[in-house]
C-alpha cells in the first residue's frame, strides 16, 4: 500500500524502498522513505547512505550505473556478500493522464532487482501488489516513465553529488 502526504500527482514517488543496497561500507538493508510536493532533500552525516538513496531511486526508475556518477556497473551497487540487490519506487496513477489505469490503478510499483549473475530484472505491479507482466521489462518502465515524463538521468530533476560539486564550483 502506498502511504504519501504529498497531493497526488502522476509520477511522483510515495514510497520507494530500498532493500540490500550498498555502496562503500554502508548497508542499507530497509529504508521507507514519504516524499513531499515539489522539491525534497535528503541530509545527514557523512556515510549515512543518502548517495545510496539516491543511486538506488535512480536505478530503480531506468539509469545507468554510469550515470548516477558512482560506479561503472550495477554490480557495484549490490551489498558485499549478497548475491542481489531489489529496489521498489510506487508512483501514483490517477487523473487524465494515468498509464492505463483499468489495469495498474491509482499506483504504479516498479522493481529493478540487480543480480551478479544475470545483470538486472524488471517487475511492475499494480496498485494492490499484483504482477504486471506485460509490463515487466524495460520497454514497458520506459512506457510507463515516459507516460509520467520520469527521467532519473535528468540532473535537472536528480541532483548528485557530483552533480552539485559542479554546480558549486561553477563561476557565473
Amino acid at each position: 500500500m502506498c502511504i504519501c502526504v504529498a497531493d497526488e500527482c502522476n509520477g511522483r514517488a510515495c514510497q520507494p524502498k530500498h532493500i540490500n543496497k550498498h555502496m562503500g561500507s554502508n548497508s542499507l538493508l530497509a529504508l521507507s522513505m514519504h516524499h513531499r510536493t515539489h522539491v525534497n532533500f535528503v541530509s545527514g552525516t557523512n556515510g549515512s547512505g543518502k548517495s545510496a538513496v539516491l543511486q538506488g531511486l535512480q536505478c530503480c526508475l531506468g539509469a545507468t550505473a554510469k550515470s548516477t556518477g558512482r560506479a561503472a556497473s550495477l554490480e557495484h551497487f549490490i551489498r558485499t556478500g549478497a548475491d542481489d540487490a531489489k529496489v521498489q519506487v510506487t508512483l501514483w496513477n490517477t487523473g487524465d493522464d494515468a498509464y492505463m489505469p483499468h489495469v495498474l490503478g491509482e499506483t504504479v510499483t516498479i522493481e529493478r532487482r540487480i543480480s551478479r549473475r544475470n545483470n538486472t530484472a524488471w517487475k511492475v505491479y499494480d496498485a494492490r501488489m499484483r504482477p504486471v507482466p506485460d509490463l515487466s521489462n524495460r520497454n514497458g518502465i520506459n512506457n510507463i516513465l515516459d507516460c509520467f515524463s520520469v527521467n532519473a538521468s535528468n540532473p535537472l530533476a536528480v541532483m548528485t553529488q557530483v552533480g552539485g560539486s559542479v554546480v558549486r564550483h561553477t563561476r557565473g
